[in-house]
């Protein structure tokens, strides 16, 4: 629906032109630029991003381009997942040269048929290349599963003598969590030692099923594992944390291993011992052969890769030379030998010409080169701790040692405020994002037309960081057929990129973006492409979700405007009409005031009753309180359990604010999941009253519920007295420092 305009800058994704020699001729013509389709579930969730990055990096080292696809679940009864499906039926060969698959996530969804049925109409066509298992005989990259775990089970079992395992697996209905537990019951049997079907539990891949295998081994079964070996790394952090919680000691009471080793959960999983698998390889080799097939190379035969068992604490090897011998591997970040040769002489030696602060500075390059590079900080820490147990070895003292004191002060420094840096930037480019996304809200609600919001939607892609951005609209929103339209590039300059009738895409040297589906329900308006660099990857997604809201609400507005449009012709004829028109114009300015999630006030109609209520209030010299509200871990609930239940818990919060304010208080929804409140005559106890009502409310809102989530909301607050003459925003924006303090407090008490 809205199309995507790409803007080339200069130095940045910048046309190029690429000739060949036609022989027959004697001329130089030039080329057909080289477009592929990536089909994954979501553009793009944890388990995507690390392909997306291994494909991008092969695109820049070639000529070629990619639309990345977020095709959803392939649940046909879910009507989101119907309308991201309807990507399967634009990738044609009239627009693209080859395919690239993400089966290891897309056949744990359940629609591997419906994804058979469509890929085998592109097969004839152009070469088909999957990462993760094949689906109808196409090349296929991926990695040994069974003799990764085989590597895991026989550390645990030989080295350190377990016998009492417990298994979490992921989806069975794929193929790769079969591969992996099928490789865990038999090294069990090839070590004599027996299965129980009680000790395994079947997972999702997520951390909360890890939290709930816990849960039904040691509450519901009765059974005390020695060790819980997990299909992945999320699943063994949910593990991780439920034998926290329940007091249980890892790995001295019970060990956890996980599996994957993804890049993007390295924050994580350098705590557990697991078998790493480099998607980022995967992503790369499998652009390069469908490269390859594309070109009509000649290509040698596709053999699993082999995965490298990684030993950390988590399995119980907690002496560090124990784990080093079993997994040494030369270090990769430039100057860590140096250094370390540097502190070993320094010690040794003690040589008075040895210079600390010149170790010093060296270690502080290193820590901030990793740091930025996102690469793995625990290497730093292993050669750390590698040569204090060199020394110790040869009789030096380490307890003390005030070098080695500095050394670990300092990345641990580095590390804090890295940490803080990301948090810092991401909440403040979530927050920009959301106010630009909501001026366009705005501004399309007051003039449903795109081109009257080039302004406000370039600014959404200046603050992304995106060269490319279209908004795509399909010409019938019934009949994908028909051809879409581009409603928006950025930059400007339509009539070059309209893919016209028949036509999906922008012409290709367009580069490489993200498609994304707007939809509302089964209303399917058109899609959205986006600079595939931008940063971070659940940018898509939320723009995706926004998108699809903001025109549903054009599409509604366009309608009521049309029903008046044809009602004012109908009056003309006979006053009966009245009544209609009436009805019409009240739908409209409900549609200005209300929002629709919640049946509260929106933004606009908060602000515009509020602001009358203070002067009501200012001039009888009364006292207020502003609230500033917000759900608890939002994000997760999407990131874990879908945006549909994230609504589920907005229109919680929405009641629980409701039942615990009196009717003559005035809530507002502002956007996402804030909230604000004018609480009418109250003074300073008020405020604890309330907040005690919201807790209780949302106990018994939780108990009601019996969801997987939990119902938890914080609350900033600004108290206006008799002197108080701030404006009504800047209430709002003190209420808002103050939440923000109390969601600081429950993080600190954690």
């Amino acid at each position: 629906m809205i199309d995507v305009v790409m803007a080339l800058t200069a130095g940045c994704h910048a046309y190029r032109t690429v000739f060949v020699w036609i022989t027959s001729r004697g001329a130089r013509m030039p080329a057909k630029k080289i477009r592929i389709a990536v089909v994954m579930d979501i553009a793009f969730s944890v388990f995507q991003e690390e392909p997306f990055i291994g494909v991008k990096r092969y695109l820049a080292e070639t000529d070629i381009e990619a639309i990345f696809f977020g095709v959803g679940g392939l649940d046909i009864n879910n009507p989101e997942d119907r309308m991201r499906m309807r990507f399967l039926d634009m990738i044609t060969p009239e627009e693209f040269d080859g395919i690239i698959l993400i089966t290891s996530t897309l056949l744990h969804c359940g629609g591997d048929q419906l994804l058979r049925e469509k890929m085998a109409l592109c097969r004839s066509s152009m070469p088909i290349v999957s990462i993760g298992p094949p689906i109808m005989g196409e090349d296929a990259l991926l990695y040994n599963n069974e003799t990764g775990m085989n590597q895991l089970m026989n550390h645990l079992i030989a080295d350190h003598g377990y016998r009492e395992f417990a298994y979490v697996s992921g989806p069975l209905s794929g193929a790769e969590s079969q591969i992996r537990f099928r490789a865990f019951r038999d090294s069990l049997k090839e070590a004599g030692l027996e299965f129980n079907t009680n000790l395994v539990y079947e997972g999702n891949f997520l951390p909360p099923s890890g939290y709930d295998a816990v849960t039904e081994f040691f509450d519901n079964r009765h059974l005390s594992p020695r060790v819980i070996v997990c299909a992945n790394d999320f699943m063994a952090l949910g593990v991780w944390n439920a034998l926290i919680d329940r007091g249980i000691n890892v790995p001295f009471d019970v060990a956890v291993t996980g599996y994957d080793d993804s890049q993007l959960s390295q924050a994580l999983s350098h705590q557990f011992t697991t078998v790493r698998q480099s998607f980022n390889t995967l992503g790369y080799l499998a652009a390069k052969r469908l490269h390859s097939l594309i070109k009509k190379e000649r290509v040698s035969p596709v053999l699993p890769l082999e995965s490298e068992l990684r030993i950390r604490s988590s399995c119980g090897c907690i002496e560090f030379e124990r784990r080093v011998d079993k997994n040494r591997v030369e270090s990769s970040f430039v100057g860590l030998d140096d250094i370390k040769g540097k502190v070993l002489s320094c010690i040794k030696t003690n040589d008075p010409d040895c210079d600390p602060d010149e170790i010093y500075r060296s270690w502080s390059d290193i820590v901030h080169g990793t740091l930025r590079g996102k690469r793995p900080v625990y290497e730093l820490e292993d050669m750390l701790r590698d040569s204090a147990n060199r020394l110790t070895d040869i009789g030096f003292d380490m307890k003390n040692n005030q070098l080695f004191i500095t050394l670990y002060s300092l990345l641990l420094e580095e590390c804090n405020q890295s940490v803080f840096v990301d948090f810092w930037n991401e909440n403040f480019f979530s927050m920009n994002l959301r106010v630009a996304v909501d001026n366009l809200h705005a501004g399309l609600m007051k003039n449903p037309s795109i081109s009257a919001c080039n302004d406000l939607i370039d600014n959404i892609a200046e603050l992304c960081g995106a060269n490319i951005f279209f908004s795509v609209y399909f010409n019938d929103f019934h009949d994908l057929k028909s051809g879409t339209k581009v409603a928006y590039r950025k930059g400007g300059d339509f009539a070059k990129t309209q893919p016209g009738s028949g036509a999906w895409f922008p012409p290709k040297e367009s580069g490489s973006m993200v498609a994304n589906m707007i939809s509302y329900n089964d209303e399917c308006y058109g899609y959205i492409l986006l600079d595939a660099l931008v940063e971070p990857a659940n940018t898509f997604d939320y723009l995706r979700v926004r998108f699809s809201g903001i025109s549903k609400d054009i599409d509604s507005l366009k309608n009521i405007m049309t029903l008046n449009q044809e009602l004012v012709h109908e009056i003309e004829q006979r006053e009966t009409v009245q009544k209609k028109l009436e009805a019409a114009l009240t739908l409209v300015e409900r549609l200005s005031v209300e929002d629709e999630l919640t049946g509260l006030r929106n933004r606009r109609g908060f602000f515009a009753l509020a602001e009358q209520q203070v002067k009501y209030l200012r001039r009888q010299d009364n006292p207020f309180f502003i609230l500033y509200a917000d759900l608890d871990k939002l994000k997760q609930i999407n990131d874990t359990y879908g945006h549909h239940e994230g609504d589920v818990a907005i229109k919680c919060a929405a009641d629980v604010l409701r039942s615990a304010l009196r009717e003559s208080d005035i809530i507002g929804r502002m956007g996402g999941d804030e909230f604000t409140v004018l609480v009418n005559k109250a003074k300073p106890p008020t405020y604890e009253m309330i907040q005690q009502r919201v807790q209780s409310i949302c106990d018994n809102k939780n108990r009601e519920l019996n969801k997987p989530w939990k119902l938890s909301m914080s609350i900033g607050r600004f108290y206006s007295d008799e002197s108080c003459l701030l404006s009504l925003e800047k209430m709002i924006d003190f209420a808002d420092e103050d939440l923000y303090k109390e969601k600081q407090k429950k993080r600190e008490m954690k």
